[in-house]
């Protein structure tokens, strides 16, 4: 029986606990107090015993799948269970079962071959292998699961639904005015935001075609349309249509691409004018994985990028988080990406080894320009390149490092040439080149560099931010007189008493007036001694709580002295209320 608690107590735990199978085992047996240690010995005996749980948790682990070399995560769900067991061994003193070799051995036959060999590194170091040793080495491998940013949410299986044998009717009316209006037609009776015609949508108005793009632009915002599908609708478009104009991809409508109208913000303008961006090939890691790939190292982005595809390809997996990304003129994209962290050195030999890039979101493309450099053909036509370890590169950037990532390419020794040469950097990564460059046959896109990341955690602080400064514009109520007294009485009585604190009460007056009670309690008591002259067990438990009051000093019988020195108005006489309760005895 639990300690501490009395048998009716219990009765009406289990009364309010046990449900199914459990309810059903002891379902006769919760009616008295008394059988309540006989039903909890019963309980026990059919769902508490150690061995039958050292029985679950067993089938539970030789039921478990092998954790798999190529996926950290799979670990994390076999240590976890390896950990349960091995903690109720403990627990329920089972000592003989954690230093049994053929469940350590049918454990260990679960795991990789390289972990293995780890195992047997790490058993060596300790003078008995036990499980608590084999707990152990799991967890340091689940720690590091959790330090990698592994995405360790599992979804719980779902139960099978049944399937109903009834099928069910819904019966929809609806009235029209024009009979021969059917379903499908009263869909577009919905007139366009445009012409206001009722035979087609905003995406199909010859009107709307015609109009500039900043007049296209400012009639979708006013309607507050979607750039999808210049449908209105709340929440994630449906629609997953993307730009065919020039080489955009973006996920908006082609009518809602920014061409003619804006100056500045296309990326699909060529001219004649070459500017060298700062692209350095660089290496990727996760675990064994690795992938060289171009890095656009971008001081004006807030935010660190990679395209979705190269995180595939090398294995590594991220925590779910929605990203915005905002860049001028308003114009801005959403992404469902994946927050992580990865390892990247240079190729070169500057390089000063492997550097962790914190906060990196992957995204579907990145879009970048192509550029090609030539270590060679730039060392030739530039006297200040000449001598340097630059890496040849031909391709598009995979990977944008942003500001937060600022130590990875800050600039540690630079070499300058004349006004329109390209100038060169030396870098933790490796040695950049960016600048004008003068060239007769290459040309460039206009590309203008700047990113900045909203994510869900900015959004929440810019909420605290607005309702703050609500807040902070509230007038700030005049304080009371009465309120003014209180506060002066409680900072003049207040005082420490041992580990305690005393205050006076806050009276309204000085001299508090009570009014006569003396009636009201001379009829209670009357009314309590007739309900007790009924009930002697009633009478005797009251009296023996008064005594046990004045025991404690709680009350006692008031003096001659203190009724002549204290005035009638100043005395509050106080009724004895008698409350049972009908489950206490």
């Amino acid at each position: 029986m639990p300690v501490g608690y009395m048998n009716h107590e219990n009765l009406m735990r289990l009364q309010e606990a046990l449900e199914g199978d459990a309810l059903e085992l002891v379902s006769g047996q919760l009616l008295l107090p008394q059988t309540i240690p006989r039903v909890i010995e019963k309980l026990r005996w059919h769902y508490g015993r150690p061995e039958q749980l050292l029985e679950s948790l067993l089938d539970k682990v030789n039921r478990l799948d092998p954790p798999k070399p190529d996926n950290l995560k799979s670990f994390v769900p076999f240590g976890n269970t390896v950990e349960q067991l091995c903690g109720h061994l403990e627990a329920a003193d089972l000592r003989q079962h954690l230093v049994n070799p053929l469940l350590i051995k049918s454990l260990v036959a679960k795991l990789p071959d390289r972990e293995k060999r780890e195992w047997v590194h790490y058993r060596r170091g300790h003078t008995e292998t036990t499980l608590r040793s084999l707990t152990d080495f799991l967890m340091n491998i689940v720690e590091d699961a959790y330090e990698a940013n592994v995405d360790v949410e599992f979804k719980p299986a779902q139960p099978e639904k049944k399937k109903l044998k009834e099928k069910g009717c819904l019966y929809f009316h609806s009235k029209v005015s024009n009979p021969t209006v059917t379903m499908n037609d009263a869909r577009k009776l919905r007139p366009c935001y445009q012409c206001r015609d009722t035979d087609h949508r905003l995406r199909h108005c010859e009107d709307f075609r015609k109009l500039r793009y900043v007049e296209r632009l400012k009639l979708v915002n006013r309607e507050k349309l979607c750039h999808v599908c210049l449908n209105e609708h709340g929440g994630q478009c449906k629609f997953k249509i993307r730009c065919n104009i020039g080489n955009c991809r973006e996920y908006h409508n082609p009518l809602m691409h920014p061409v003619g109208d804006v100056v500045g913000l296309s990326a699909h303008i060529r001219t004649n004018c070459t500017v060298m961006f700062r692209i350095v090939p660089v290496q990727l890691y996760c675990g064994e994985k690795s992938a060289t790939v171009l890095a656009f190292l971008d001081e004006g982005a807030s935010v660190t990028l990679v395209e979705k595809s190269l995180t595939d390809r090398l294995g590594a997996v991220g925590v779910k988080e929605r990203l915005t990304i905002r860049w001028t003129g308003n114009v801005s994209r959403v992404e469902e990406s994946h927050r992580l962290n990865l390892w990247t050195s240079g190729i070169s030999a500057c390089s000063d080894g492997k550097m962790l890039l914190h906060t990196v979101h992957t995204v579907g493309k990145l879009m970048l320009p192509h550029q090609r450099l030539n270590s060679e053909e730039l060392a030739a036509q530039y006297e200040h390149m000449r001598g340097l370890p630059i890496e040849s590169y031909n391709g598009h950037p995979q990977l944008l490092i942003g500001a937060n990532n600022i130590d990875s390419f800050a600039p540690i020794e630079a070499k300058v040439g004349t006004q329109m040469d390209p100038i060169a950097v030396r870098t933790n990564l490796a040695w950049t080149v960016y600048g004008p460059r003068q060239s007769t046959t290459a040309s460039a896109a206009i590309y203008l560099g700047y990113h900045h990341r909203i994510s869900n955690d900015d959004l929440h602080e810019l909420l605290k931010s607005h309702y703050a400064l609500e807040e902070s514009v509230i007038a700030i109520l005049q304080e009371t007189g009465e309120e003014k007294r209180a506060r002066e009485i409680l900072e003049r009585t207040t005082r420490r008493v041992g580990d305690r604190f005393e205050t006076g009460l806050l009276w309204k007056v000085d001299d508090p007036r009570f009014p006569d009670s003396y009636p009201m309690a001379l009829r209670r008591m009357k009314q309590l001694e007739s309900r007790l002259v009924k009930n002697p067990k009633l009478q005797e438990n009251v009296c023996r709580q008064i005594a046990e009051y004045q025991q404690k000093g709680y009350a006692h019988i008031a003096t001659a002295e203190e009724l002549i020195d204290t005035a009638s108005y100043q005395v509050w006489y106080l009724p004895i209320t008698v409350v049972q309760n009908p489950k206490k005895p």
